[in-house]
């Protein structure tokens, strides 16, 4: 009997972890922006974080609310090409394309893909709010992949001011 109780108590810790990894990490929207190619709206960015210092020393969550559909092949190949825009090792950026396709699905209008980022776990990325579509441990690619809308080499920095709430 005490060995049922047990079970069910870790099936309830189990059950709210995994419910805490569904939203974002911070209850405070740091910044908002639009970003848009050409003339067509591509997705609203959002960043939860707390942390006013290196956005890489405590937790947060990048949310991505999709405004066009994608292909979630599509999505991990320009996600290797933003890497290598913002100094990643070609090489490596595409040692994890086949990762990021796993880990991306194919999205529509008003999807939700979200990144939660923690200095010790790494990268969870979680899909309309209610499956966690993967994990990635190495933080050398968290950082990587993040840098794409939040390093110092974004191609539209008043977009990555927006988003730091600088």
């Amino acid at each position: 009997m005490y060995l049922v109780y047990l079970l069910i108590m870790l099936s309830n810790i189990l059950y709210a972890q995994n419910l805490e990894s569904l939203k974002p990490l911070s209850e405070n929207l740091k910044g908002k922006v639009e970003f848009s190619w050409l003339w067509f709206d591509v997705y609203t960015a959002k960043l939860w974080s707390s942390h006013s210092g290196d956005i890489f020393e405590k937790p947060f969550s990048l949310e991505l609310i999709y405004k066009r559909n994608l292909s979630g092949k599509d999505i991990a190949e320009q996600s290797v090409k933003e890497m290598v825009k913002q100094g990643v090792d070609k090489n490596f950026a595409k040692s994890y394309q086949k990762k990021m396709e796993e880990l991306f699905p194919d999205v529509k209008s008003k999807d939700i893909l979200m990144a939660n980022y923690d200095p010790i776990k790494g990268l969870t990325i979680v899909y309309n709010r209610k499956k966690v579509t993967g994990v990635v441990s190495d933080l050398k690619f968290a950082k990587s992949f993040l840098n794409i809308w939040l390093g110092p080499k974004v191609k539209k920095r008043k977009l990555r001011k927006q988003l730091l709430g600088l």
